[in-house]
């Protein structure tokens, strides 16, 4: 039943419309602004007394009591019926023992994932190191693609010696002497972090060191005996959504109690967070998605706003220049450009400006040089700029083949150099190196990965087709070349649309190998409006009230699917995670007869309540606030679990999540799964006690949540599942 339609929703109302027509006999039009803002807040007070009813009243709200004895046992059972439907299968343990060689394979690509001085660092799973390796080589050494690593950390032998799951985040260097980091681990791969100090000569953790205990946290060195903190520091120090909302600057050898205040944001924003770069620090109060303020801190520890529009997020520091990418006009500047502030004298200056049908993805910063992400088509490639002669100048731009993508993922603030990563959907990725010698960029190939299955026997294809508004949405097309358009190819059709997340080509690796290759089947990469494929306004389209046209974008592409006769309803799968995962669940309640079958991984779908749980506030810019009556309207609309009825066919499902998942709170997909299994669909229902928002902590997790995916697709679209 919809809140609307509550008995108490409706007396509450019957009273409002009573009064109303009391207040309305007032002839002094003074009264008309207080009279109506009198009923739109008893409004609003019976909407939220109707919301909490029905809350309580939820049949499945114990579900979302992670840790008890009664979840506890509801988990076993569920995934004890998954085992015995999928787990214990012969397509199981084929699948899972090819994820397994290809996932922990000697021969794979170590991406450095650090540059910091003389050093390039890279984090390593394989069978041996099941929670990993943290290791370092030259970068004269890696250029030359020796494979002389330097251990530095031993993440099992740790999780061994303290009796901890320590799952590897990230380090943060100090910078220029790069002989000191902070180390942030995970327990069981949750978003909360343990923060410690860590030496590289010795390698060993510093004993009286800066050591943080469990907690969203974000720290960044100040310098060598001083670092800014952003954590919990107790009682009313989190926003809502559960993010630090005080800054400190914490001095070595005094107690975390004693670190001096700079900062405090209200409990109703998101949050804060500090960026340093060598001496310059800053700060960015997170309002919410569409408001970040930014402050220099001061040498005295003032702070100065920084006057750029508060719907940016500062992409990085130069020689002190901030530079950030516009989402709407600003002075003489066109939306979508990349700008920088000078941070003494204020004066702006272009720095990249989006040609048609270019926009701007990403941008990284050297010491020199700024290396932009450009997309054309939904392909990425890069820019090198300069600035030279008073102006930012292109020294050269990669043209890639079609359906590739080039990213930097790592890069050096000291140098001009960095690492880039060329990718497509079905070749093998490379690593690439960059540096810049004599004014001149110099480019060239260091590895690729060893090919995981026979790409020469698959094309990829991208088609455009309109969407219910008339917008054209673009998808990608990975498939054997030799199948045949009779609508009886399985397929699977994977999408986000959400948090200007684009969806780029990269290597399917295991899904090409069980999926592709051995299936003969044919996988698909929507990219529908909530990313940023065509920048700001492809995100803005579907925001809040707009929502619904994600969803209708990707059932365009579903429909377009079933009309080239590549599948049909009977052989077309969908697989969603987080945002995702929402976005699956949608389509399964509004769009059953599009689909056989849908994976639903770590998924919001509870949208009453989702702003309630863990970090779900932050995320009201985006889907609406619950709790703001007009907005609770449309969302009730489309929210899965809201949405589902008991006599309806609905493709068969698996929804798997994680217990340790800090960020998208597992009671959404639980709930989910008690209430259709009630009702009698056919449901299944997966979950890990740990991995965190990501599925998984190390190689047998990942193997296990992708073998579980594979084998629910083939048993559903390929008609082998067991009765």
């Amino acid at each position: 039943m919809s809140w609307m339609d509550n008995p108490l929703y409706l007396a509450s109302f019957e009273q409002i419309r009573n009064l109303t027509q009391i207040l309305r006999g007032y002839e002094n039009r003074k009264y008309f602004s207080c009279r109506s803002l009198y009923i739109d807040t008893i409004e609003q007070l019976c909407y939220l007394f109707v919301m909490e009813q029905q809350s309580l009243a939820d049949p499945y709200l114990w579900l979302e009591d992670i840790d008890s004895q009664d979840s506890e046992k509801w988990v076993i059972e569920q995934n004890q019926r998954t085992q015995v439907h999928l787990v214990s299968s012969d397509e199981y343990r084929h699948i899972s023992q090819s994820l397994m060689k290809i996932y922990s394979a000697e021969d794979r690509i170590n991406l450095p994932t650090k540059i910091a001085g003389e050093f390039i660092y890279s984090f390593h799973r394989d069978q041996i190191n099941i929670k990993g390796l943290w290791r370092r080589m030259t970068w004269d050494d890696y250029v030359i693609n020796k494979k002389n690593w330097e251990p530095i950390l031993d993440l099992d032998a740790l999780s061994h010696s303290e009796n901890e799951n320590w799952v590897w985040s990230e380090a943060e260097f100090l910078d220029p002497d790069f002989d000191r980091c902070l180390i942030f681990l995970s327990r069981g791969g949750k978003d909360a972090r343990v923060v410690r100090e860590f030496d590289l000569h010795s390698k060993k953790f510093v004993t009286d060191g800066f050591t943080l205990p469990e907690a969203k946290s974000d720290v960044q060195w100040r310098d060598r005996d001083s670092v800014w903190v952003c954590t919990d520091f107790g009682p009313e120090s989190l926003t809502e959504s559960g993010y630090p909302r005080i800054l400190k600057l914490w001095q070595r050898g005094s107690k975390l109690s004693e670190a001096q205040t700079i900062f405090s944001a209200e409990k109703t924003d998101n949050g804060i967070y500090a960026n340093t770069s060598k001496k310059t620090s800053i700060l960015t109060h997170v309002v919410n998605r569409d408001v970040h303020v930014s402050y220099l801190i001061n040498q005295d520890l003032t702070l100065s706003k920084i006057i750029i529009p508060e719907d940016v997020w500062i992409r990085g520091v130069q020689d002190k220049k901030i530079f950030f990418v516009l989402k709407s006009d600003w002075q003489s500047f066109r939306k979508g450009s990349i700008v920088c502030l000078s941070t003494e004298n204020y004066v702006s200056k272009l720095v990249f400006e989006p040609k048609e049908k270019i926009i701007v993805e990403d941008l990284v910063l050297t010491k020199n040089l700024v290396v932009v992400t450009v997309l054309e088509s939904v392909k990425a490639k890069l820019i090198f700029l300069k600035y030279q002669s008073g102006q930012w100048e292109e020294l050269c731009s990669r043209e890639i083949d079609s359906e590739e993508s080039e990213i930097v993922f790592s890069s050096d603030s000291n140098e001009d150099r960095c690492f880039i990563l060329n990718s497509s959907f079905i070749e093998p990725a490379q690593i690439l190196s960059m540096e810049l010698k004599d004014s001149e960029i110099k480019i060239e190939k260091i590895c690729s990965s060893p090919s995981r299955f026979k790409s020469e026997k698959m094309v990829v294809e991208q088609f455009f087709t309109k969407s219910k508004d008339g917008t054209q949405i673009p998808y990608f097309i990975i498939r054997p070349k030799d199948i045949k358009y009779h609508g009886k190819n399985p397929t699977v059709l994977y999408s986000y649309g959400g948090f200007e997340i684009s969806l780029l080509p990269s290597y399917l690796e295991g899904l090409g190998k069980v999926w592709i290759e051995e299936k003969n089947a044919v996988y698909v990469v929507a990219n529908i409006r909530g990313g940023n494929e065509f920048g700001p306004d492809w995100h803005k389209a579907v925001l809040k009230q707009n929502r619904q046209k994600a969803y209708d974008d990707f059932y365009s592409v579903a429909e377009d699917l079933i009309a080239k006769n590549i599948t049909s309803k009977d052989h077309l799968g969908i697989l969603g995670r987080s945002n995702g995962g929402l976005l699956v669940g949608v389509a399964m309640t509004q769009r059953p007869d599009l689909f056989k079958a849908v994976a639903c991984q770590v998924p919001l779908l509870d949208m009453l309540r989702y702003h309630k749980l863990l970090a779900g506030h932050s995320w009201v810019h985006e889907y609406g606030n619950p709790d703001d009556v007009e907005e609770a309207k449309y969302i009730e609309k489309y929210s899965p679990y809201q949405n589902v009825k008991p006599n309806t066919k609905y493709p068969e499902i698996l929804f798997m999540t994680i217990t340790t998942d800090d960020r998208v709170h597992p009671g959404h997909a639980r709930k989910m799964m008690a209430k259709m299994l009630e009702m009698g669909h056919k449901v299944l229902f997966w979950e890990n006690k740990e991995g965190g928002h990501a599925g998984s902590s190390n190689i047998q997790q990942r193997v296990q949540f992708d073998a579980l995916t594979w084998t629910f697709f083939t048993k559903t679209l390929l008609g082998n599942r067991k009765k």
